[in-house]
């Protein structure tokens, strides 16, 4: 076993390790270069983490943090780059309808937010998720959602994103954006 932790009062990455003692199994901190943590320093490592998880407040510091990791595990940047990017690409994209077919057919469809109908005829083309995620995380009924307008599809994303966010318990944290 060999997990790491970050010892920051010497911003030094620090393991746990397993190693032997008389044929019993010990846990012992070990530097990333390889050598082990002095007794001493080992000793005042555990006594902070004593300390921290000894305060009352530590479950709720733990739960806000992991809560703020979920959102960032899952490729959201709200602060950064807003409500319809994730993982750096757009949740949606214009899809231009194609008008070079030999039987000239006309596309018939219906705005997934608005009931709005549409055709080849009319528009130029639709809006699409170019995202999956919200189809992955089964909140989506289809991974196929299209609009007639950037207005309806960023509505759509808006009501799967904040029920993504309900049911996850991660809205407090993205209310503002």
């Amino acid at each position: 076993m060999s997990r790491g932790i970050f010892a920051s009062d010497k911003e030094e990455l620090i393991y746990l390790t397993e190693d032997e003692i008389n044929d019993e199994k010990v846990t012992v901190f070990k530097k990333e270069r390889g050598s082990y943590l002095e007794k001493e320093e080992a000793l005042q490592l555990i006594d902070k983490l004593v300390k921290a998880y000894g305060l009352n407040e530590i479950n709720e510091l733990i739960d806000f943090r992991n809560k703020e990791n979920r959102i960032y595990n899952a490729g959201f940047d709200f602060v950064n780059q807003g409500r319809y990017m994730r993982c750096d690409f757009p949740v949606y994209k214009f899809k231009e309808f194609n008008r070079k077919t030999k039987t000239k057919r006309v596309r018939k469809m219906t705005c997934d937010f608005c009931g709005k109908e549409f055709t080849s005829e009319t528009q130029e083309g639709y809006y699409k998720f170019a995202d999956l995620f919200m189809h992955q995380q089964k909140i989506a009924e289809h991974e196929n959602e299209q609009a007639c307008s950037e207005f309806c599809i960023k509505k759509i994303w808006s009501e799967l994103l904040d029920e993504w966010l309900k049911r996850e318990g991660l809205l407090y944290f993205v209310r503002n954006y």
